[in-house]
This record gives C-alpha cells, structure tokens and sequence, in this order.
C-alpha cells in the first residue's frame, strides 16, 4: 500500500502539477506559486523556479521568449517538448575584446551597444585566459550599457543583476559605477539577498586573511556602502559572540565570531551588528488556497491509483482462483 501511494504520489507530480508558468495563467502570483513547488516538489525547485522567473522579465529573457515563441509558432509540436532558445553572450562582435586593438576596440562600442547579459558573460569567463577582461576592461563595457539595472537573464546561475556580480566577485570599481547609477539592491524574502552574498564573500575571504587584503578591504566597503542603502540579510542568529547563518541551507553560510566583528569594525569601520535583518512575510498574508486545490487534486489522484490498484489485485485473485484445483473439482468443466 504505501508503496502504491508513493508511486502515486511521484506520478502526479511529474505528469499533473502544473508547471509554474501555468500556475501564473491560473492567476497565482510568485509568492503562492513559490510555496506550493516547495510543497509539492521542493524547495530547491522553488528557488529555481523563482530565479527563472525573474530573469525572464529581463530585456535578454523577453528577447529568448519572444525568439522561442517564434519557432514554436512555426513548428508543429516543439512546445511539448520543452523547448527554448537562447542568444548567445557575449555578442559575436564582443567576443575577442580582449584582443582587439585600442582602434577596433572604439569603433566596436561605437557601433554595438553592450546588455547586462554581455558584461556577465564576460564576468563568468574570468577562468579563461583566452577570453577574460580585466575589470577595467569590464568597466569600459558597463560605460556603453544603456540600462545598467537590467536583470541578468543567463540560466546558468542565481545571479540577477551586475551588483551582484560586482560583489561576489568583490569588483569594487564596478560596484562603485553601478551603486552610482542607482542599480537597485537584489531583495528577496525567499532568495539570497545582496548582503547575503556580500556576507558570505567576506566570511570566505577571512579565512585566507593573508592572501586577500584587497578583496577584503573591497567587500568590506561594499557592506558598509549596502547597509546606509538599507539591504538586509537573512541572518539566523545575532548575538555578541557571533553572527551566523550557517543552519539555511537555501541561503549561503557565512559566520563570524565576535572577535572577527570587532577586527572588522577596527579596521574597516564596518559594524556587523547594525545589519539590518530580512523579515519574512507572515505565512498566514500568503494564500492557502493553492495548496488546498492541488493538495485535493492530489488527494484524488492517489485514490483514483489506488482503486487501480485493488482492482487489478482483485482481478488477479480471481483468476487464480478459476486456476485452481479447488474450483476445477466443485465446478468441473466449467472454464
């Protein structure tokens, strides 16, 4: 039995939840849609999901859909199947601007205005010697992006707009240009918030406290420069020995001891204890409804499997019966 419900359980999910963007044309917003693929799927998934969304209101993400749409207008069947096209970042005419001249460097920003999507692609590249910018480079770039405070729109990661980029990558000159042009602060009650990641890059950092006097120095300014713009974190525990979030998995871990806060405040002018913590919104504001509708869809499902089930037992039995000896001798003949 319990195995039966669990298969009818995996079932259900897989072929009848909706998917997230069906539950948006069902008229649930993203906080409703977000609880209910936690509940129903996981929380992983609710992140994902949530993430994505939000990249696809991106100038890069409108342009993919509106190209994905295109084809799955023109070929029969493509959108069962999943499909989704993506441009390629950075552009062609950006991609070796690393090697072109000072020239040719200025006569392609004059004629091809760079996105959010091309800088960060540039940004993911930093490994690839071929092909990485210096962060002046990066910078040159950022000057001719028209709208600095798009979303990032690329799938491969969690990171929605170039302050996020600029900070886990503890780019201070970038981070300097954009909090300048009023780039808004990633966040989010249910994501990682800006400061989460800023907080997580310093705890990092401080344990090879030797090797990143710079980057240290540079993130440290970019939490002070978040907290007077009022960015909040998602902190489990203040208290005067340490500040900590290491017990969310769904947020990224960052400790720090009280000596560290103090060493922190003496030497950077940075006061961990005044950050400001993200409230998270009462579950009661959030409708229910969702997860009653599906919980009974659900519920329906699993006995419509079940039923299945005892009837295919039941059939089963009673054909072992008509083939035993017992029957053959009080009916003989009869089958």
């Amino acid at each position: 039995m319990a195995e039966v419900i669990y298969r009818a359980r995996k079932k259900w999910r897989f072929f009848k939840f909706p998917k997230g963007n069906e539950l948006l044309d069902m008229g649930y917003n993203v906080d409703e849609i977000t609880l209910a693929i936690a509940h129903f799927i996981n929380k992983k998934g609710a992140t994902r999901w949530r993430i994505n969304h939000f990249k696809s209101e991106g100038f890069a993400g409108k342009k993919d859909k509106r190209i994905t749409d295109y084809f799955i207008s023109i070929v029969n069947g493509l959108g069962d199947t999943g499909f989704r096209a993506h441009y390629k970042y950075p552009q062609k005419e950006l991609e070796n601007f690393n090697q072109m001249s000072a020239a040719k460097k200025n006569q392609v920003l004059t004629e091809y205005a760079p996105v959010v999507d091309d800088i960060a692609a540039f940004i993911r590249l930093k490994n690839d010697d071929s092909r990485r910018l210096t962060e002046d480079e990066l910078l040159r770039l950022l000057r001719h992006v028209e709208y600095p405070e798009q979303i990032v729109s690329d799938r491969t990661g969690p990171l929605l707009t170039l302050l996020d980029y600029s900070v886990v990558n503890s780019y201070w000159s970038m981070f300097d240009y954009l909090i300048k042009h009023n780039v808004p602060v990633t966040q989010d009650w249910y994501l990682r918030t800006i400061l989460d990641r800023a907080l997580s890059r310093l705890s990092y950092l401080l344990k090879n406290d030797n090797e990143n006097k710079t980057d240290i120095a540079n993130t440290a300014e970019m939490i002070s420069v978040l907290m007077e713009k009022g960015a909040e974190a998602h902190i489990d525990r203040s208290e005067p020995e340490r500040i900590t979030n290491n017990t969310n998995t769904q947020f990224p871990a960052f400790e720090f001891s009280q000596q560290q806060v103090q060493k922190l405040l003496e030497n950077y002018q940075l006061d961990l204890t005044q950050m400001k913590k993200m409230p998270i919104p009462d579950r009661h504001l959030i409708s229910d409804a969702i997860i009653d509708r599906f919980e009974k869809e659900r519920s329906d499902f699993i006995q419509q499997e079940l039923s299945k089930q005892n009837y295919e037992l039941s059939r089963k039995d009673c054909n072992a019966y008509i083939k035993s000896d017992y029957f053959n001798q009080v009916f003989p003949g009869l089958f």
